[in-house]
């Protein structure tokens, strides 16, 4: 369960910043969604451009941009469901903006974004 805590958190770090940044009015759980979303299908296409380099490993293919979409369209309505519905990011906020995070929660949630762009890009400039 820490697991889904750290990507809640990183959800709401993400939410707390645009907030701060823009206000309301520019939507921040939304931007944080289409963010997080995007990172995941990064994420999924990192994994799959690895195994282009294992001997015998499967290649992505011509149907890369079509894929790309249905997955980011995918985890786009997970994080609908699991952040927005419902006003759920209002809970979000009453959890974490009481309890300060701790310095490891704070590295793993800058960690995730930077990471999941650098792997990405890393794996696309080696293809």
């Amino acid at each position: 369960m820490k697991s889904v805590r750290l990507y809640s958190l990183i959800f709401y770090q993400i939410y707390a910043w645009g907030r701060r940044a823009h206000g309301l009015g520019d939507l921040p759980g939304y931007n944080a969604a289409l963010g997080l979303s995007l990172l995941a299908t990064m994420n999924v296409f990192s994994v799959a451009m690895a195994t282009e380099f294992i001997p015998g490993g499967a290649t992505i293919g011509a149907n890369a941009k079509f894929i790309a979409v249905g997955v980011w369209l995918a985890f786009l309505g997970l994080h609908f469901i699991f952040f927005l519905r419902d006003d759920r990011v209002s809970l979000l906020a009453e959890n974490f903006e009481d309890q300060p995070p701790t310095a490891t929660a704070m590295t793993l949630a800058w960690t995730y974004p930077i990471g999941s762009l650098l792997a990405f890009l890393s794996l696309l400039a080696l293809r």
